[in-house]
């Protein structure tokens, strides 16, 4: 059983030029083989030619502003990197600036914390100290006698 040439939708694509080539080639087989084919791609043809001219001779409603803004709000690129607010860059610097200043603040507030425990230093300064007003020194001390570092012993 044929199909008749009215119910075969792959004619009006043919017709439109919406097949791709292998689809093509077989409506070209079918077209040399029916002439009842081949007028219905004619008028098909002769028809969307007729549409398309009078579409064109119709007045275009366009589009109203308000919706022409929309559209254009909506297709247009993001703002580049570069072109960030300068708030944004005063923030950034208000906020190193204010950590830095917090932790110079809590420096200058904590004691020094050395290698060793504080009160072991002044020990050690004590006794240093002692050891010079006995006449007793170390290499590298303070003489009272002498009133110079020793280098070795005082003479």
């Amino acid at each position: 059983m044929k199909i008749p040439p009215h119910d075969d939708p792959r004619l009006t694509a043919y017709a439109l030029g919406e097949l791709d080539a292998s689809e093509r080639s077989a409506i070209e087989v079918l077209l040399s083989e029916s002439p009842e084919s081949r007028q219905f791609v004619e008028d098909i043809r002769a028809t969307a030619e007729l549409l398309t001219a009078q579409l064109h001779q119709e007045p275009s409603p366009g589009l109203a502003a308000e919706h022409r803004r929309a559209i254009e709000v909506r297709i247009q690129p993001p703002m580049p990197a570069e072109k960030r607010s300068y708030l944004v860059h005063v923030l950034v610097a208000a906020a190193l600036f204010g950590i830095t200043i917090s932790g110079l603040a809590t420096s200058l507030a904590l004691p020094t914390i050395g290698p060793e425990d504080p009160w072991t230093h002044r020990v050690q300064l004590t006794d240093q100290r002692m050891r010079l007003s006995r006449g007793t020194h170390f290499q590298g001390l303070f003489h009272r006698k002498c009133r110079t570092t020793c280098s070795s012993r005082c003479h």
